[in-house]
Order: structure tokens, then sequence, then C-alpha cells
């Protein structure tokens, strides 16, 4: 008997795995699908943080986002740089910071990045971009991110008739550093997991989030 419920359990973890792995690579190349952007030229480009942390400093995703963005700067699709979120004021740590002296440190002028020390979630990080970009008369934008980053976020834009809106999604095939398989997984469920979190009532979602920031 004891033999008989340890197989079915297997069984069990074995076909949740399977239909995990499967949802994941459909939902994979549907946001792929989805995520080929017409390139824009634009006024200011922003960079959405990813994992950055105070122990760890700048992850590899938000290094991906940032290496994506130089490229743009470099082919003249914007003149300056917004970097938003990672705010961690009970740390004392600003994500958008580092990632403002990471940019000085490829060689980009200090005086055309700039940053925030307030946001720390996408639809803060996307609320205090477009603050900025509105105090200074900035008419368009590039938003950017990861394709699966993008998808979720282009519903969180604080859309203006004033401010031109353009997407840009670093391409996984040619990503800087390179992403692996379960990094891609994980990033994945992350997203489902923040898509869920959002439709929660703002009190629980306020919880969670301090809970996950602390």
């Amino acid at each position: 008997m004891k033999r008989y419920l340890t197989r079915k359990v297997v069984l069990v973890v074995l076909l949740i795995f399977v239909l995990d792995i499967s949802v994941s690579t459909i939902y994979f190349f549907f946001i792929e699908n989805k995520t080929h952007f017409p390139e824009k030229s634009a006024d200011v480009g922003i960079i959405l943080t990813g994992f950055i942390d105070s122990k760890n400093g700048i992850d590899d995703e938000t290094r991906r986002r940032i290496n994506h963005a130089s490229k743009l700067y470099n082919n003249r699709l914007f003149v300056r740089f917004f970097c938003a979120g990672g705010a961690r004021p009970h740390k004392n740590f600003y994500g958008a910071e580092m990632v403002k002296n990471e940019l000085i440190a490829y060689g980009i002028n200090k005086d055309i990045i700039y940053s925030e020390r307030i946001s720390n979630d996408t639809r803060s990080n996307l609320k205090e971009a477009f603050k900025m970009i509105e105090n200074n008369g900035w008419r368009s934008v590039i938003i950017i991110s990861s394709p699966l980053h993008l998808y979720r976020a282009q519903g969180l834009v604080p859309y203006s008739k004033n401010i031109e809106v353009s997407l840009s999604a670093y391409p996984y095939a040619d990503s800087n550093p390179k992403i692996s398989l379960i990094t891609l997984w994980k990033h994945i469920h992350y997203e489902w997991a923040a898509f869920f979190s959002a439709a929660l009532p703002q009190p629980i979602y306020a919880m969670i989030k301090k809970i996950i920031q602390s």
C-alpha cells in the first residue's frame, strides 16, 4: 500500500512538472511573438531595474537591460537616460542610482542620466518616470526591459496624449549576459505571480510587497 501511494505521488509530481514546462514553453513563445516592437527615436530611454538589491548589487537581469539601453543610445535612438526602481529607503539603498553609476562607468556623460529614489515596483517605476518626463517637458520615451516584463509593464504605463511611448525589449537569443533556461523559467513564474498579485486588494498587495522587499 505504501509503495502504491509513493508511486502515485511520484506520478502526480511528474505530471505537474510536465504540465508546468509545457505551459511555460507555450507562454514563452507567445511573449516572444508579442514583444517585437518597432524601433522609434525618443527624447529619453527609461531603464526599469530588475532584481537589484543591496546585498548582491546589480544583477544579471538589470545588466541585460543596461546593455540593451546602451546599445540603443549608441544607435542614437534616444539622447538621455532615466533609471527607475530598486528603492529600499529603509536600507538606505537606491537601485536606480546604482544603474546610473553603472552607465557612468560605461563612459556615458552623467549630465544626461537621470534617476529617482522612490519607486520599488513596476507600477511605481513608471509613475515616477512619467512624473519626471512631464516635469522636463519631454515628448517621447522608450521603455526598456525584458520581453516578459514589458508584456506586463505595457498595461501599467500611464499613457498621455502629450507623450509618445514606445517599448524596446532586449532579445533573449542575443542577451548580454546570456540568459539560461532555468532563469527564463524563474522569470516566467515571477511574471505570473506579479499578474496574480496585481489582482489582489491593495492592502494585501502592499503587505506582500513589503515582505518581499524587507
